[in-house]
């Protein structure tokens, strides 16, 4: 074969063109022919070439042959660019079933067919030149030559890559082939076979002679090297007939297959051979049909055969036909009974390793987290990771440390894509068929919904039936093109990132805009409101320009992510709410939504960091206000929500419970205006005023406003359709109050309030029914996602129950649990709740110093979360375990701190047991018994005077055993009995029991 550079020179004579008026016709300047000519450049791209025939007025054959020199000097030069850096790993296995199959055709001389196929860069000519060059190296007897089909398949060239074949049989290292590094090596096998070949060719294949290979050109190389060939005569009469060396090839020949066929045969016998088919999908029907009857004629000759081919062109098909390859594919699989080796199939991540630790990558430090991103970007697809890795290397996004070992940078940039890898997914995507407009438009519209998309979604977004679509991924897409696979139902998922990432900076702009909006729409019809469907939904709005959307779905993923434990993450998601809506300020249109966003946003971080509410004030004021100027209803109740939460938390009670009665007030009297009217504000009323009651103290209306709340069914906030012309058509309203309908600091509303409920009841005097209403809350949060806030709240209201019924070993167990889990979810506040219970537990086993040392540093660490709710509770229980420890004077202090504490915030629901275990301490150093009697006295009169049959019992023990001691047991116990025979039911708690027992020992 004449090189480029020769025949553009022979073309350009012929025409009788000087290389300046070439280089007008061509419109380029004289030096570039010049240099074409004497092959110091090449034409930059194959359109060029097609300019300069038709500069030169060619004829097809002619233009064929340029385009073929052309393609064949591309190849090889790539090839020698590519030689020192090609790798070859994790191919092992693939690498073993060709040893085993060549070792097959050796042992048993009969000869085999069998394929390697893959997609593009997969990596099946790394397995080919590797298997060549062992072969080649441990078997000095076996001859090789290879031929490659050409995408231009234009008349003239009908069995290229057998043509090719026979040339490098006979000597001719001028074909693709014979540019490759191992064949080049051992050429010398191929120089002493010429003599065996051109007998053969000359007895057994004739009128191979002048089509399949050049005449001229034969005898040159065998006269060249000396070769003793009998009948050269008749070699020397065929080239007089064909004076050119080439006569007419075409299709027709029916004798040239079995000729073709004796040859090789022939040439077996001498040595064995190994004959490589590549890129057969570009293969001529007559070349594929020339190599399904050579496979029917191997029997009793050592010829292996390997036909190598792309997955992707032959599903695809051929002219809108079914590619005639794959019918011979079927056919030799089921004659040889092997399987094509499929380098699509291989283990992608072994492969991953495998190239991270092959010679340029070495030694490196590279993390187990890189590995498996690197995978993820490129699915293990053999070309993508070398580049990928190269480029990284080039870029310093790779670089060694000190020590010479690879190591991350602190940014990768993945979306940047190498050349090689670009220029291989454009052709995959242009190669998509000529009417296949509709398959690149949902690809689009797939790269904007994300690496992994639901057929669904994209069905909405481009107007078709999900059917239709479900059916084009999975038949075209995803079958026949390898651009995408299912995941599950209507799930699928790109082959690897690559390919998103270049399909979705394909699209201009103002494109990638239309359909984030699109997206997003049809995703906010679809789905509920979780973390993940949040930051979705927010991502597309964003890049879609409606920030405010994009604001409310932030603060929505927070919320949820504050409900799931995920405090860091919803601290990031409101700063980045807060950023986004600062940044566009002049977009946002809507002052209603700004009020609930601000008012959210506020809430949010007020329950991650506890920042004083008194610094939102003036803002909560001006909301509360503008909300009534609109008399919006449903924004009115978010407002008051909130500021009732902060509030309560806070344990400004007096203030929390007015923010109750505001909502109890709007319930009643602004129904009318609500946007939603079905939405029972009265019950979000009944259930904060009856938290509020319960830890005020007033337990008969808290347990009765907590019973009705109960009766709400938990409501699933659903979001709406969007309208496509204003922005605040795109916030569902069901947005603005859908967590604090339900919840409120991260938990669920309906694991709450009966928490509170429990503590109510129980303080009323019915601790068996207390026990039930406390289980449903942890019954109810164990049916949410776990871990969650509404565990942690439903796990600690649960021990702090427990303690008030004096259950030791429940307390101690719930307590470890929070401990661990809070640790695992790095979630502070029940941390220090689980610590001071556990404290407790402790010391009711054990006396040491340490655990109460814990439990004081566990209420220093809660208050300084900003929570000071329950933090007169805690200061009990910790001066109950001085109790026990025997250090009464500090005892007396923490409960003087905790009455104080009570007293400020109004906290008054343990204000009865403070004053009562006053009287304990009191009686344990041994003061006058009138100081101590007063204590009593005063813990009486405030469980009287709050119905809290619980509490009053409990004094009432104490105050029994102090007249018993005293002598006074005709008064003792009237009273107690008064008490115990009050009671209905939970006889066997410990209360109950001690009572119990005491009038026993009276009786």
């Amino acid at each position: 074969m004449l090189k480029f550079r020769e025949l553009l020179k022979q073309f350009r004579t012929r025409e009788k063109l000087t290389q300046a008026k070439l280089a007008d016709r061509l419109g380029v300047h004289h030096n570039t022919i010049s240099d074409w000519e004497r092959g110091k450049y090449q034409p930059q791209n194959l359109q060029m070439v097609l300019d300069l025939s038709q500069a030169l007025e060619l004829g097809q054959a002619d233009v064929d042959k340029l385009l073929l020199a052309f393609e064949f000097h591309e190849k090889v030069t790539n090839t020698h660019k590519e030689e020192k850096t090609n790798v070859f790993v994790a191919r092992e296995k693939e690498l073993a079933q060709l040893d085993q199959l060549l070792e097959n055709v050796l042992q048993t001389r009969q000869g085999c067919v069998a394929f390697i196929t893959g997609e593009a860069g997969s990596g099946k000519t790394a397995l080919v030149q590797e298997f060549l060059r062992l072969t080649l190296r441990s078997y000095p007897s076996i001859v090789a030559a290879g031929g490659n089909c050409s995408t231009y398949q234009g008349v003239g060239y009908f069995y290229l890559p057998f043509c090719e074949i026979i040339e490098l049989l006979t000597y001719n290292m001028e074909t693709r082939w014979g540019a490759e590094a191992s064949i080049k090596k051992y050429a010398h096998r191929l120089q002493t076979l010429i003599p065996v070949t051109a007998q053969a060719l000359l007895q057994a294949g004739p009128d191979l002679i002048g089509t399949f290979l050049s005449g001229p050109a034969l005898l040159t190389r065998i006269t060249a090297i000396q070769a003793e060939v009998n009948g050269l005569d008749v070699l020397k009469a065929k080239i007089a007939g064909h004076p050119s060396g080439w006569g007419p090839l075409s299709a027709q020949h029916q004798n040239l297959f079995e000729q073709y066929t004796q040859v090789l045969r022939i040439l077996s016998r001498q040595n064995p051979l190994l004959l490589i088919l590549d890129d057969l999908q570009w293969a001529d029907n007559g070349s594929i049909e020339l190599l399904f009857h050579l496979s029917k004629r191997l029997a009793n000759c050592p010829i292996l055969i390997l036909g190598v081919y792309r997955s992707t062109d032959v599903a695809m098909g051929q002219y809108g036909d079914r590619h005639p390859l794959e019918r011979v594919i079927n056919e030799l699989q089921f004659y040889f009974g092997h399987h094509p080796i499929d380098l699509n199939q291989t283990d992608s991540k072994q492969f991953i390793k495998a190239y991270l630790d092959s010679e340029p990558n070495q030694p490196n430090r590279l993390s187990a987290a890189f590995q498996e991103a690197l995978l993820q970007h490129t699915g293990g697809h053999a070309l993508f990771t070398t580049e990928m890795v190269r480029s990284m290397q080039q870029h310093r996004e790779l670089c060694k440390d000190g020590n010479g070992y690879w190591i991350e940078g602190t940014e990768l940039n993945w979306q940047r894509l190498p050349p090689k890898v670009e220029g291989l997914i454009r052709e995959r995507i242009d190669r998509l068929p000529e009417d296949g407009s509709e398959l690149k438009e949902v690809l689009k519209a797939a790269s904007i919904a994300g690496e992994v998309f639901d057929a669904k979604v994209v069905a909405q977004t481009e107007g078709e039936d999900t059917l239709h679509m479900a059916r084009l991924l999975s038949n075209v897409l995803d079958k026949q093109h390898h651009l995408v696979t299912l995941q599950g139902e209507q799930r699928y998922r790109f082959r690897c990132k690559l390919y998103q990432y270049y399909l979705y900076n394909s699209l201009a702009k103002h494109e990638k805009k239309i359909l984030h909006k699109k997206i997003g729409s049809t995703l906010a019809s679809f789905y509920d409101n979780t973390e993940a469907k949040a930051m979705d939904l927010a991502r597309h709005f964003r890049k879609a320009g409606y920030y405010n959307a994009a604001a409310s779905y932030l603060i929505l993923a927070g919320e949820r992510a504050l409900h799931s434990c995920g405090s860091e993450k919803a601290l990031i998601y409101f700063n980045n709410a807060r950023t986004l809506l600062q940044n566009h300020l002049d977009t946002l249109k809507c002052e209603k939504n700004a009020i609930d966003q601000k008012c959210r946003l506020d809430l949010g971080r007020f329950v991650l960091d506890g920042h004083s509410i008194q610094d939102e004030e003036h803002t909560y004021t001006h909301s509360f206000d503008s909300c009534l100027s609109m008399l919006d209803a449903d924004l009115i109740h978010s407002v008051l929500m909130r500021l009732w939460a902060c509030h309560f938390v806070l344990a400004e009670l007096t203030v929390a419970y007015e923010f109750g009665r505001r909502l109890s007030y709007l319930a009643d009297n602004f129904r009318e205006l609500a946007d939603e009217p079905h939405l029972p504000y009265s019950k979000h009323a009944h259930r904060v005023i009856g938290a509020t009651y319960t830890m005020i103290g007033v337990f008969t209306a808290a347990f009765e406003h907590c019973e009705q709340g109960a009766e709400m069914n938990r409501i699933r906030a659903g979001y709406a359709s969007f309208d496509n012309h204003d922005e605040k058509d795109v916030i569902p309203d069901s947005i603005r109050n859908s967590i604090f309908f339900d919840n409120f600091h991260g938990s669920n509303c309906g694991v709450i309030y009966p928490a509170y409920a429990a503590i109510a009841r129980w303080s009323l005097g019915f601790p068996e029914q207390a026990l039930n209403i406390s289980r449903e809350s942890t019954d109810m949060a164990q049916e949410l996602n776990t871990p969650s806030r509404s565990m942690f709240f439903a796990s600690g209201m649960s021990s702090f129950f427990h303690h008030l019924r004096r259950e030791t070993d429940i307390v101690c167990k719930r307590s470890f649990s929070i401990i661990e889990i809070a640790i695992e979810e790095e979630l502070s506040v029940w941390l220090f709740a689980g610590k001071i219970m556990q404290g407790w537990a402790l010391t009711q086993q054990r006396q040491t110093d340490a655990e109460i040392s814990a439990m004081r540093q566990a209420i220093d660490d809660w208050c300084a979360t900003g929570t000071k709710l329950f933090v007169p509770y805690f200061l009990l229980i910790l001066a109950e375990a001085q109790a026990v420890a025997g250090q009464n004077e500090a005892g007396l202090t923490t409960l003087a701190e905790a009455l104080a504490a009570a007293q400020k915030s109004g906290e008054r629901w343990i204000e009865a047991e403070i004053y009562r275990m006053q009287g304990e301490l009191l009686l344990a150093q041994g003061e006058k018994d009138a100081d101590i009697e007063a204590k009593y006295r005063c813990a009486l009169d405030v469980a009287i005077t709050q119905k809290a049959k619980s509490w009053e019992l409990r004094t009432v023990i104490s105050l029994t055993r102090l007249r018993l001691r005293q002598g006074r047991q005709a008064e003792a116990l009237p009273l107690l009995r008064e008490v115990y025979e009050w009671f209905t039911e939970g006889f066997d708690t410990p209360d109950l029991k001690d009572a119990n027992a005491l009038l026993e020992e009276i009786a």
